[in-house]
């Protein structure tokens, strides 16, 4: 799918690509196919807001359902969602179907209700949460990350703390922290008490840091477990891979041999905020 229609304060993408508009499910069917006849193993679905996706009576849930269900496809990913309209039908789905790959990104942007509201994404930090929790329960083996944006006008000390605080209590297995910058035509570029630049550097790097603390707690659990992952690339130089688990966690390995396209084992040996070191089983 394609556009947005959620006219978020701080974003263009409405301007400049226009309403959502969603795919026709038999031309994606097609592609799909295609691609996983011709031997690719992950199909990624793209939008801006995937899970609102509606053409005819196929919504989300029911094109992954009909994605899921030809011969060849081995894993399907997507991005991103909105809060707001991520279903408990998608969750259920994603919690039966083994080829979804166990990763949401799940832009929260705020832990503050009031700049929650300015920015106008149509949920509380509580509503947020709920969902949050409900994913998890649901799904335990799930990663979940996330986008938050520093220094939205109008964001008190107060307001950051609530973000800082926000992004402790979930624990996030990755966050994009952006700083804001005012885009042309958005109602937030018309705001007063723009943020000195200055205070949103220093916000900025203090949830950085302490979110890849986080990360890395996470991802100690991965130490010693052998883990499917997905070749990406190949260092013909350095014969090492890159490639990435059904959390959409990146792993590094040594690898004698391109191995690229293909699902490997691999276990674990190191772990870092943002990625994990291992070895493959088979000495590849």
């Amino acid at each position: 799918m394609r556009g947005c229609s959620n006219f978020c304060s701080y974003c263009i993408v409405p301007y400049v690509r226009g309403p959502e508009q969603s795919i026709n499910y038999n031309t994606i069917l097609s592609e799909v196919k295609a691609a996983a006849d011709s031997g690719t193993k992950e199909i990624i679905l793209l939008g801006q807001n995937v899970n609102s996706y509606i053409y005819e009576n196929v919504n989300f849930t029911r094109l992954l359902q009909k994605i899921s269900e030809l011969e060849n496809v081995t894993r399907i990913r997507f991005l991103t969602n909105h809060p707001k309209d991520l279903s408990d039908e998608l969750i259920e789905e994603i919690a039966a179907n083994k080829k979804i790959c166990r990763h949401i990104h799940l832009p929260l942007q705020s832990g503050s209700d009031n700049i929650l509201k300015a920015m106008n994404r149509k949920y509380t930090y509580e509503r947020y949460k709920t969902l949050y929790n409900k994913i998890k329960n649901k799904i335990p083996d799930i990663n979940i990350t996330s986008d938050i944006i520093i220094g939205f006008p109008g964001e008190t000390d107060k307001d950051f703390e609530a973000t800082f605080n926000a992004s402790r209590e979930l624990r996030f297995g990755g966050i994009f922290v952006f700083k804001y910058s005012p885009r042309p035509k958005t109602l937030a570029a018309k705001m007063k008490n723009q943020i000195p630049l200055e205070v949103i550097k220093q916000r900025h790097a203090e949830l950085l840091e302490d979110s890849n603390i986080i990360s890395k707690q996470i991802n100690e659990k991965y130490i010693g477990q052998n883990i499917e992952v997905l070749v990406e690339k190949f260092n013909a130089e350095t014969k090492t891979a890159e490639a990435r688990n059904s959390q959409n966690i990146k792993v590094f390995f040594d690898c004698q041999k391109d191995m690229t396209g293909q699902i490997v084992n691999v276990k674990i040996t190191k772990v870092l905020p943002n990625s994990l070191n291992g070895e493959t089983v088979n000495n590849l």
